[in-house]
Formats: C-alpha cells, sequence, structure tokens
C-alpha cells in the first residue's frame, strides 16, 4: 500500500524503478475495476513498467490489463492488452508464466477468440508442469475448462476439473470455490446429469451469496475510506489555496508569483518560433498610494486595492488560448503588483502595459476617492530564457523607480542580457 500511495501522489524519487511500477500497475487495476474508469492510469501503469525494463513485469502487467477489462466488457481493450502479453511472452520466454498466459487466456475467452485462448491455456499449463507449480492467484484447469465448454466439449472440461494437479494443489480460495461449483453445474448439465448439476447450481448460489456478502461489508469500508481521502485532498487544496492566494484582491499573492516566474524562466520550447524565447515581468505600483490612504481611510485604499486587483483578474488571470502567450499577474504587497508575459518581446509587453494605464486612467473610482486620481507606474523588464528571474525582478524595480522620477503614470521598460 506504501508504494501504491507514493506512485499515485507522484512521490517515487527514491523509489525502485520496478516497486514504482509494481504500485502504478496495482493502483490501476482497482480504477479500471470500477464503473466509469479512467484509463489514463491504465497507460500510466504501462509506462512505468516499460520504463522498469522488466519483460516478466510487462507481459504480467498487460496480462492483468487484458483479464480485468475483459470482466469490464471493454473487448477491444482486451484483445489490445492481451497481445502485448502474449508479444512479450514470446518474444521473451523466460518472462512467460502460468497466470500471465491464463489471464490472457481468459481474455481471450471473453472476446470468444476460442482457438485463441486454448492456445493460451496450453501454454500455461505446460508451464504449471515444467515448474510443478502454479500461482496462488491462478487456476489454469478452471480457465481451460471454461474455455473448453464454450467450445462445446463438456468431457474434456470435465476432465480439467478433475485433474490430478489440480486436486493435488489443496484449498482453493473462496471466490475460486465459488467459480468451480458455477462451472461444475454447466458442465454437467452439458452432459445432462441434471441432478447433480442442479445440486452444483444451489452450492454455487449458496456460496456467491456469502462471497458478496462479504464484498459488500468491504465496499463499505472501502467507500468510506475514499470518501475520507477524497475529503483530506479537498481539504488540502482549499488550504493550498489559501497559502497561494492574496486575501484581499483575491489575486495569487508573493509565493505564487515567485512559482510562475521560476516555472517560466527555463528554457522555452524550439517549435513555436522565437518569440516563445522572451519572458516579460512588470511591476506596477499604484501612484501616491499614501496619500489616497491619508485622505481617504485605509478602509478606502483597500477598496482601491481590490478594484485594482480585479481589473488585474479580468485582464490577466483568465485562462489564456493555445498558442496564446501565458499571462500572469499578482499582488507582491502593500500597493505593487506583479505582472508578467511569457512568449512576447518587450515591444509587445510596453504596448500592453501602456493599455492597462490607459484602461486604470478610465477606469472609475470617484465613489472611493471622489475627484483623486488613481494611476499607476510600470517598470518592465523583458530576459531570454532561461534567465534568472531574481535579475529580471531587479531590473523591474530599476525602471519602475525611472517611471516615478519621471512623473508617474507610465511604463519604462529594459532589456536584461
Amino acid at each position: 500500500m506504501h508504494w501504491a500511495r507514493s506512485a499515485l501522489a507522484g512521490d517515487t524519487h527514491d523509489d525502485p524503478p520496478t516497486w514504482h511500477a509494481e504500485a502504478l500497475m496495482v493502483a490501476a487495476l482497482f480504477s479500471v475495476s470500477r464503473t466509469g474508469a479512467d484509463y489514463t492510469l491504465v497507460d500510466q501503469a504501462m509506462a512505468a513498467v516499460r520504463v522498469a525494463c522488466a519483460p516478466a513485469m510487462v507481459a504480467a502487467t498487460a496480462a492483468n490489463f487484458a483479464e480485468v477489462t475483459a470482466e469490464c466488457g471493454e473487448l477491444a481493450l482486451a484483445s489490445h492488452f492481451a497481445d502485448k502479453s502474449e508479444a512479450v511472452m514470446l518474444r521473451h520466454p523466460e518472462a512467460a508464466s502460468a497466470l500471465s498466459w491464463e489471464s490472457v487466456g481468459r481474455a481471450r475467452l471473453a472476446s470468444s477468440e476460442l482457438s485463441a485462448a486454448e492456445h493460451a491455456m496450453r501454454e500455461s499449463l505446460r508451464i504449471e508442469e515444467q515448474l510443478g507449480c502454479c500461482d496462488v492467484n491462478g487456476d489454469p484447469w478452471l480457465s481451460f475448462a471454461e474455455v473448453m465448454l464454450a467450445g462445446g466439449n463438456p468431457t474434456g472440461a470435465l476432465t480439467m476439473l478433475e485433474h490430478p494437479r489440480r486436486g493435488a494443489r489443496g484449498a482453493l480460495s473462496s471466490w475460486t470455490n465459488t467459480r468451480d461449483l458455477r462451472v461444475r453445474s454447466q458442465v454437467l448439465a452439458a452432459l445432462h446429469r441434471w441432478e447433480e448439476a442442479y445440486a452444483r447450481m444451489v452450492q454455487y448460489v449458496a456460496a456467491y451469496e456469502h462471497a458478496r456478502s462479504i464484498e459488500g461489508d468491504r465496499a463499505v469500508a472501502e467507500s468510506s475510506a475514499t470518501v475520507a481521502v477524497y475529503e483530506e485532498r479537498r481539504r488540502s487544496q482549499y488550504f493550498e489555496r489559501l497559502a497561494l492566494t492574496d486575501p484581499l484582491t483575491g489575486l495569487p499573492n508573493r509565493r505564487q508569483a515567485e512559482r510562475w516566474l521560476t516555472e517560466h524562466a527555463g528554457a522555452a520550447s524550439r517549435d513555436a518560433g522565437p518569440a516563445s524565447d522572451q519572458l516579460c515581468v512588470a511591476i506596477a505600483d499604484l501612484d501616491h498610494f499614501k496619500r489616497i490612504n491619508d485622505t481617504c481611510s485605509h478602509d478606502a485604499g483597500d477598496l482601491v486595492l481590490q478594484r485594482f486587483g480585479t481589473l488585474l483578474i479580468e485582464s490577466f488571470n483568465a485562462l489564456p488560448a493555445p498558442g496564446t502567450p501565458a499571462m500572469f499577474a499578482a499582488r507582491l504587497g502593500g500597493e505593487e503588483f506583479l505582472i508578467a508575459w511569457s512568449g512576447i518581446p518587450i515591444e509587445a509587453a510596453m504596448r500592453r502595459g501602456n493599455a492597462l494605464c490607459e484602461r486604470l486612467r478610465k477606469t472609475s473610482f470617484t465613489d472611493l476617492v471622489g475627484s483623486m486620481p488613481v494611476t499607476a507606474s510600470l517598470g518592465l523588464a523583458c530576459g531570454i530564457r532561461p534567465v534568472d528571474p531574481g535579475a529580471l525582478l531587479r531590473a523591474a524595480d530599476q525602471c519602475l523607480y525611472q517611471a516615478k522620477r519621471a512623473g508617474r503614470d507610465r511604463v519604462i521598460g529594459a532589456s536584461v542580457n
């Protein structure tokens, strides 16, 4: 369970690749065995297994997915994974196992590929006989009996059910015993041994109801645990949002701004053209904000900050359309805000900064500060990625100082080498 939780959380830095892959496989198997399964986790598990470079694990994982998807009625996927598992076992005989071949056989049976299912079951029994044992979770004789029954050979099916090596295995699991009763009743009915078939069917129904009762109790406990995990995850995400959001304006805060800059300061994709190399950062400072606080009260000042924050949210923090530059705005603290564009040159960033100043001039604040103007000065710096975010911020701060000295309500920018 430790490895499965770590794999799902992405916390696998120190884990052996094979353990990580196996943990993802187990998590994926639980995922696809439920209604409305998301097969993304299956793809992740298969990718992790291939990275682990273990043919036996690749074969077993694909076989497991083949059997489970077949049970879920996803027959195209079942055939796909059965093909993958079979190909690996044929290419790497040392990777083959009785259980993997059995799972492939059951997937083939579900898809009515009877000759392929029979071939898989013969391979499973060949390996079982060669090794003198079978995986505790497998029962190739029972699965082969199902294949033979489906092919119209109930006599051969009964021979498989009563095979000496199968009888020597000892007690069966509750679910395997239940399945055995069902198959026996069908085989006996096909042989016209009606009374025996009926007796086995009665036993099967009782065993099935008992097993379902146990599974029902387990499902209730599992459901409660799932709800608890979901609630904890939701609460964690809520607290994370609080930790990364400025409570006054609703904008991202300084911590989130640092994350964004670190993420976008790395090397850009070379597929998007030269402009994609650019990262432009501006520091916006509301002009004469202390005068607003002193003249109109700090409450009015907070409302001014909120209104400016709303303007930035509307302009910058909407999700960009595919292919457009990434934009970001945050409150750094006090009356200072960060504005950033990824993937545009400094000339375009200057135009956008001036457009923001113009929009701010046209925004009414008379209900808060009367006739006092509310404007902003912007210092803007642009660099070629990869670039040091700290260097960009220092350059932007110097440009902001120049904008203040030049009369405020303007944008001054510079390039950072």
